[in-house]
């Protein structure tokens, strides 16, 4: 009886998620964090109130912006950027193949001891605000609750690459610290963090420590960054006036296996040194693999960056993104 009542109530909170005049409740409640959306909304001419579900199928008649990187060889604009030779030849060689491969490692990009010290703050927070941790080895929003890992976030030479990969200025969404892998399923962060125009979001994950092959490492496929974005309508996930879709997480993860077989994507598995940072596209397949030694860690830094004047949204829960927060909210 106990686990049939677990599973009420579990489907009868999912089933509530899902009833559109209640989102709009709750968003109602969130006016400040959502506000902000209105203007980009009337820009685009989108009929549409801040408070309102919002998913992929609304842009449908509204013309898309494509990134100039995902049309043009950022090898031929990024040795243009004042930035650039600055970096080491294998970091512009990195970028360079940012139009082809969808992400970029580059090696050394933090000191040992810059590494070091955002890792010391990290195990900091670990020991003292065990509470926050989320599935035990996960932190969200460290980012902003320490001012030292916030200017590492917003370091100049990374907000120049960011700039100039996106085309323009980013800010920062959200962020999430690692103590050891956790094996998430291969993904695209569109469906999760999606935008308008598309593709206006780039992720950054930082090595904190060297990584080990077992500690299941982040494994991503490039290349996959150039496949359709996967959407709601794909998964005949769109809902109806009232209720938004009620497919799960599984249908979507059942998609990109379909997509990665059918396409026959090679996988690369990210074994990084510490201080090496790799960005990746909005829709690069990555995820985490199996964590074959639980007794090693996987400490890190993830950061996701979107346009500054973009449209952010769930694709996934229909619901809008709340504002990106400054340092100390």
């Amino acid at each position: 009886m106990k686990i049939l009542s677990k599973w009420v109530q579990r489907n009868h909170f999912r089933f509530l998620r899902r009833l559109r005049p209640l989102v709009a409740v709750f968003n109602m409640t969130h006016k400040d964090d959502l506000l902000y959306l209105q203007p980009r909304y009337d820009r685009i001419q989108l009929k549409k109130k801040w408070w309102n579900t919002i998913s992929s199928k609304d842009f449908f008649n509204i013309p898309n912006t494509p990134l100039l990187f995902d049309v043009e060889d950022a090898a031929n604009h990024l040795y243009k950027e004042p930035f650039f030779q600055s970096l080491s030849s294998q970091q512009q060689e990195a970028l360079n193949s940012w139009s082809s491969n969808g992400y970029a490692h580059l090696e050394g990009f933090f000191s040992s001891d810059e590494a070091d010290e955002m890792r010391k703050i990290t195990d900091a927070m670990f020991d003292n605000d065990a509470d926050k941790w989320r599935f035990g080895n996960r932190r969200v929003k460290g980012v902003f609750e320490n001012k030292r890992l916030w200017d590492f976030a917003h370091d100049a030479r990374l907000t120049a690459i960011l700039n100039s990969l996106m085309g323009e200025r980013v800010q920062i969404l959200n962020s999430i610290h690692f103590q050891q892998g956790d094996e998430q399923p291969i993904h695209s962060d569109s469906f999760y963090m999606t935008t308008f125009p598309v593709g206006r979001l780039i992720g950054l994950w930082v090595a904190l420590e060297d990584i080990h092959p077992d500690s299941g490492v982040l494994r991503y496929y490039p290349g996959s960054h150039r496949l359709p974005y996967i959407q709601n309508a794909d998964l005949d996930n769109n809902g109806n006036w009232f209720l938004t879709g009620n497919k799960g997480e599984q249908d979507y993860e059942e998609k990109i296996k379909s997509q990665i077989e059918i396409r026959k994507l090679s996988e690369v598995k990210h074994l990084p040194k510490k201080g090496d940072i790799l960005l990746w596209h909005a829709n690069l397949l990555h995820g985490g693999s199996k964590l074959i030694d639980p007794s090693r860690t996987r400490k890190s830094m993830v950061c996701h960056y979107i346009a500054s004047n973009a449209i952010c949204y769930h694709e996934n829960s229909q619901r809008p993104a709340l504002k990106p927060q400054p340092f100390g909210n």
